[in-house]
């Protein structure tokens, strides 16, 4: 390879490690909804909220708000979401888009952001947020579990839910979740705590509480 080839090459790479160098992963939050979310009825309008933390939020750009894989915005991304007129840290272009309920610049590097989403029927949904900065992206996937709020008998997740919290609150959310999801499927699948609609055996509800904890890492 020719000398002026070499440096050529080592400056392109020299060049691409900057780049590289000064594009830190912005962190993502979801604040809500997480876990099980009872609602009485569907098709339901559930809050939105996630936390932005960068180093200057107005460098950011293409943030996009997912559920299994499609834009709950009225658009599929929003550039630069947290710049305003001057360079400045602002809500202004986020807020403009019409999508968002709410937007706080915490700070230089924070921002919560607030929107809704109409959710149609009862099951498990993926909730993903993410945001980039030049070519590192930062995001947050969080798996939320909608179901029907029964007056008459609690169903199945809530009587694990109130037990959990009685007799010893797990200490991690991410706990709490793994073992109300595990009972929810046993429900929804085999009924197998009984009729959908109730009564349910709590006594087999219990048990299985105690067996899935140490299962789910608490």
């Amino acid at each position: 390879m020719k000398t002026a080839t070499k440096q050529a090459v080592l400056g392109l790479s020299l060049a691409l490690a900057s780049a590289a160098a000064c594009a830190d992963e912005p962190i993502l939050t979801v604040l809500q909804p997480t876990g099980i979310v009872y609602l009485p009825g569907f098709p339901a309008v559930v809050p939105v909220g996630f936390q932005v933390d960068h180093a200057e939020i107005k460098d950011l750009n293409v943030l996009k708000v997912e559920v299994d894989g499609t834009s709950i915005l009225n658009v599929d991304s929003v550039g630069n979401p947290f710049k305003g007129p001057g360079n400045v840290n602002s809500c202004a272009n986020i807020l403009a888009n019409g999508s968002f309920t709410s937007c706080n610049v915490n700070s230089a590097s924070q921002a919560t952001v607030g929107l809704d989403w109409t959710v149609g029927a009862p099951g498990s949904y993926s909730l993903l947020v993410s945001v980039k900065h030049q070519g590192s992206t930062g995001e947050d996937v969080e798996t939320v579990q909608f179901l029907t709020l029964t007056a008459e008998y609690p169903a199945p997740p809530a009587v694990a839910n109130a037990y959990m919290n009685a007799v010893n609150p797990p200490k991690k959310a991410k706990v709490r979740g793994c073992v109300i999801s595990a009972i929810a499927e046993l429900h929804a699948k085999d009924s197998a705590y009984g009729p959908k609609g109730g009564p349910y055996n709590e006594a087999v509800i219990r048990q299985d509480v105690d067996a899935f904890r140490p299962l789910c890492g608490g």
